[in-house]
C-alpha cells in the first residue's frame, strides 16, 4: 500500500494541527481505523454515507459539515477519493472561501 499523507506528516513530526476527515460508506470501509485514530485522536473525523453508527457521523461532506469540523480556512487543504466526492468537497471549500493555491488534490 502506498504510504498515507498522515503518516507522512507524523514521520516527519508535523501531524501536530492536521484533521482528517475520512469519508465512507460503511464503519467496514475505514482502512487503518486504529493507527489514524492513533496519530490523530480526536483530528480523526469520520463521516459514513450507508450506515448510521453512534460513533461516527453520517451523512455526506457538507459546506456545514466543514464549517463545524474545519479550524481555520486559511489553512492547506488535501483532498483525496474518487471524483463525484472531490469535485464536491473542492466547490464546498471554494463556497467557503479558500482559494485554489490553499488546496493539494490528489488524483
Amino acid at each position: 500500500m502506498e504510504e498515507h499523507i498522515v503518516k507522512i506528516f507524523s514521520t516527519r513530526n508535523e501531524i501536530s494541527g492536521n484533521t482528517l476527515i475520512f469519508a465512507n460508506k460503511t464503519k467496514a470501509d475505514i482502512i487503518l481505523e486504529a493507527e489514524l485514530s492513533n496519530m490523530l485522536g480526536s483530528a480523526f473525523i469520520n463521516i459514513l454515507s450507508d450506515e448510521k453508527n453512534d460513533k461516527y457521523f453520517h451523512g455526506k461532506i457538507s459546506e456545514d459539515f466543514l464549517k463545524i469540523h474545519l479550524g481555520d480556512l486559511n489553512e492547506k487543504f488535501y483532498v483525496y477519493g474518487p471524483p463525484p466526492m472531490t469535485d464536491a468537497v473542492l466547490k464546498q471549500l471554494a463556497n467557503l472561501g479558500v482559494g485554489e493555491n490553499s488546496i493539494t488534490l490528489e488524483l
